[in-house]
């Protein structure tokens, strides 16, 4: 009697996260984009050049989840949010030596923190804390730890971002004021606004039907990239001047948020999921050459680009 014999054909499916050459078209840019990423199972900060290529696990927190890095201008500091997976509350900001070592918390209480960014001294962050109920923006010296609180409203204050002058913040509100009076009420969007350093002169700069949101300075200032919502319409990333004159859709294919300019200004990095998942892209500053940056099946975002 003859034995059968069935091959058994096993077949390996390989991830691969990233391609192993750099795109062409992304050979002119310069600097180090810093990012979130769940390639590992867990989110770490990771940074990469700006081509795609050299990426690196920079946190190396396996227990915790760090997303949305902010690199301090004189590019020795990294500030992050670190926290437990599904429990918003446990996050705090962090901060870690720009090669991912001397993690150190600098924030410490029940409620969340986090959306940070640097002053232009470095030596500076302004935060968001829900410390108080609602989201507020706080500053702190990172040497001493002494914070200060700048804005003190029931309306939601968020999505910080430190003029490269360093005498004003943006950031988005639900807070809106009557023309020519200075009565607060709250507003069913999120608008943009900036406010000075000491917490007063604020400034409304969009004021729509749509909810805008993660406003970033030009390197030069003379420009304000951003997100609006617009329902049926989706998220794009928008720019608009100083002054919040000459607002336009830069994306303009939707499902596209958070940006960070190149150091010349001449290049955004952003993240979408226009494709299978989340993943980063770079265009030019008036939103052309859209070029996809990583690949894979992981989520990518919340980019900074040095």
């Amino acid at each position: 009697m003859k034995k059968l014999f069935i091959p058994i054909i096993i077949i390996l499916f390989i991830q691969c996260s990233v391609p192993s050459l750099p795109n062409d078209e992304l050979s002119d840019l310069t600097g180090t984009i810093y990012f979130n990423s769940n390639r590992t199972g867990n989110n770490e900060i990771y940074k990469m050049n700006a081509n795609g290529t050299n990426i690196v696990n920079l946190s190396l927190c396996p227990k915790y989840e760090d997303i949305m890095a902010a690199v301090s201008p004189d590019s020795t500091k990294i500030a992050f949010m670190r926290g437990e997976s599904y429990d918003f509350q446990t996050y705090e900001i962090w901060i870690m030596n720009i090669d991912g070592s001397n993690q150190k918390q600098l924030t410490h209480n029940d409620f969340a923190d986090g959306h940070v960014d640097f002053a232009p001294d470095s030596r500076r962050i302004v935060y968001v804390s829900w410390r108080d109920g609602n989201e507020e923006l706080y500053i702190m010296d990172i040497n001493t730890g002494i914070e200060k609180r700048i804005t003190d409203n029931p309306a939601g204050d968020n999505d910080p971002d430190w003029s490269p002058c360093g005498n004003y913040i943006a950031f988005k509100s639900t807070r809106a004021y009557y023309e020519g009076g200075e009565e607060l009420f709250l507003d069913p969007n999120f608008e943009i606004f900036v406010i000075d350093t000491l917490g007063n002169n604020i400034e409304r700069l969009t004021n729509d039907n749509y909810s805008d949101h993660d406003p970033d300075f030009s390197p030069d200032g003379s420009e304000i990239a951003f997100l609006r919502v617009i329902e049926k319409n989706g998220n794009d990333v928008w720019i608009m001047d100083r002054d919040g004159s000459n607002q336009k859709n830069i994306s303009l294919t939707k499902n596209n948020w958070y940006t960070s300019f190149s150091a010349d200004g001449s290049h955004i990095v952003f993240c979408t999921s226009r494709g299978e998942n989340t993943d980063i892209y770079v265009m030019d500053r008036d939103g052309t050459n859209q070029i996809r940056v990583t690949y894979g099946f992981a989520t990518d975002e919340f980019p900074a680009w040095k």
